[in-house]
């Protein structure tokens, strides 16, 4: 598949790095130097808090996030995840599925369907509710 993908880069053409031909297929006028230029505030700051956690030697306890959740439960706890980035539950909603998906009705965007999985580890549920949301979004 990465040949494959080399391939194609090298048909569509670029000037600096193969992976621009493919981005811009989906971001047409975005190169990987301006995503770079975008990207490096961000990392350096994480990579600063990074190193603080790490030379603070603190644990976290994360016991907690792991357990039998009940899923209605993690469906209500994602809901008002999505209530807080702004998904509007008058305009769609939220289900619980083996597969995660966000559906915007055709010829009806005001109708935004999406579904998470519930999970053992509570994290991977809530950023699923997240992921989500932010195509919905």
């Amino acid at each position: 598949m990465i040949a494959f993908q080399r391939e194609v880069a090298d048909r569509l053409g670029y000037q600096q790095h193969r992976y621009d031909a493919l981005f811009d297929r989906g971001n047409p006028g975005m190169t990987s130097r301006e995503l770079e230029r975008l990207f490096a505030p961000i990392r350096e700051t994480s990579m600063s808090l990074l190193r603080r956690i790490q030379d603070s030697h603190l644990r976290a306890e994360t016991s907690f996030l792991t357990g039998n959740f009940a899923q209605e439960q993690q469906r209500a706890l994602a809901e008002q995840l999505l209530l807080s980035i702004g998904f509007d539950f008058s305009r769609g909603g939220l289900a619980l599925s083996p597969h995660l998906f966000t559906f915007m009705g055709l010829g009806a965007p005001q109708d935004v369907r999406l579904t998470i999985r519930s999970s053992d580890f509570l994290p991977t549920s809530m950023m699923a509710a997240l992921h989500e949301g932010g195509h919905a979004l």
